[in-house]
């Protein structure tokens, strides 16, 4: 997580005691990461995407629904007529068209049978599934970015705590190599190195604090909340994992399965809503007229009546192979979906058993470093070693303790990825 490259003075004795002092958590306490996971839910621009097209598929899965509901129409119209026309009878007269025409009428139409309507509207329900479903692949992803940033910040930012204490190791160095060139003890080239030793040890501060920053940024991007000003200490834990099985149990309950298993219900529910279009519809209507030209009839009349729709073409058995087809498809990409779950929960154990043989093996080094550092040191002062020694072990000692740095940071970020990819609380 944290990639700082070094190639500057390092750490005395009395300088790595107050690093550890400054990793101690201070008042000033930042967000866990269990609360940055749960900002990235809730306020996360790609879970915001990924839930308004949930939204979006469910409103398409109600309007998929409308054609099952009965179906209400009226007009009503006027007709300014040039003649009446108008029939004298012994009783008085019978108007056939008015001057003044009006006519209005209403129909409801209720389907009785409609097969592919019923289908078409559990596909488009199946497909809000598939959309829902996806909000909880996106917020998985934003987890692991999160998480690699939360690691990144921590482990950056005690990578700028060694370079900073390496900074003022180097500054005292460069100040008793200057004092024993000014009575003729050292050489210019010793003043040179030590010097040299103070400018690498800022360019890495400058480094590692590029690398915080980064990550704080990418954090508040992901998260939509701004961090504290102190980041949290970096755990120094190498302690084994559960056994590679008890994690592999949770394979079929992720994320990832769960939505490649909605898009084969989706699929089969658009190949039985194709295979409805061999299926004939049957719907009844019931209209209502009413007019002032009724000529001979009534002024009113109503009608009920029942028809049948069947309609065949060739669009209907090539839909048919085509969502059959699609079906495999999903099938094939479901089977892939759970081998993908099952080989990151493995890819994420070995690499926490990796990253603690890394962490342990880094720490053996920053410990060897430290011994140079003091026996080079002591060296110089009794005469018998150079100030070039004491700049060699002092850069080895500040590369061994930013890559153990890392490590950690890579062993923490590991286990939380692990978590993840097993669907457990990530430990913050």
């Amino acid at each position: 997580m944290v990639k700082v490259t070094t190639a500057p003075p390092g750490l005395s004795l009395a300088l790595l005691v107050a690093l550890a002092a400054s990793a101690a958590p201070s008042a000033a306490r930042a967000q866990s990461l269990d609360e940055l996971l749960a900002a990235g839910r809730r306020d996360g621009l790609a879970v915001a995407e990924v839930r308004a097209v949930a939204d979006q598929a469910a409103a398409q899965a109600e309007l998929a629904r409308a054609p099952l509901w009965p179906v209400l129409s009226a007009s009503a119209g006027y007709t300014r007529n040039q003649h009446a026309s108008v029939v004298p009878l012994a009783t008085g007269s019978l108007t056939i068209v008015p001057l003044d025409q009006l006519d209005a009428s209403a129909s409801v139409t209720v389907p009785l049978l409609d097969v592919g309507a019923r289908r078409r509207a559990a596909a488009s329900a199946a497909d809000a599934a598939v959309a829902r479903a996806a909000i909880e692949v996106t917020a998985r992803d934003g987890d692991r970015a999160i998480v690699a940033a939360y690691y990144g910040w921590i482990g950056g930012t005690a990578a700028v705590a060694a370079a900073r204490a390496a900074e003022l190791a180097a500054r005292d160095n460069a100040r008793i190599v200057a004092e024993r060139a000014a009575a003729a003890l050292a050489s210019p080239l010793d003043v040179a190195r030590a010097d040299a030793a103070v400018a690498d040890a800022t360019s890495t501060i400058a480094a590692a604090e590029r690398v915080a920053a980064d990550a704080r940024r990418q954090l508040t991007t992901l998260t939509g909340r701004a961090l504290d000003a102190v980041a949290p200490a970096l755990a120094d834990d190498v302690a084994a994992e559960a056994p590679l099985e008890s994690w592999l149990g949770a394979t079929t309950s992720q994320p990832e399965v769960a939505a490649a298993r909605a898009r084969i219900t989706a699929a089969d529910a658009r190949l039985d809503a194709s295979r409805a279009g061999y299926l004939p519809t049957v719907a009844a209507t019931l209209s209502e007229r009413w007019t002032n030209a009724p000529g001979f009839g009534a002024a009113t009349s109503a009608t009920l009546g029942v028809a049948l729709r069947w309609q065949l073409d060739a669009s209907t058995g090539r839909q048919v192979r085509l969502d059959r087809a699609t079906a495999r498809v999903e099938a094939a990409r479901a089977a892939q979906a759970t081998a993908a779950a099952r080989d990151r929960i493995i890819d994420a154990w070995n690499r926490v058993a990796a990253d603690r043989a890394a962490a342990a093996a880094a720490q053996v080094r920053v410990e060897a470093t430290r011994v140079g550092v003091a026996t080079a040191r002591d060296r110089f002062a009794a005469g018998i070693g150079t100030q070039l020694d004491v700049t060699l072990a002092q850069r080895d000692a500040l590369a061994a303790e930013v890559a153990a740095i890392q490590a950690r940071a890579d062993l923490a970020a590991g286990r939380a990825l692990l978590r993840l990819a097993a669907g457990r609380p990530v430990a913050p």
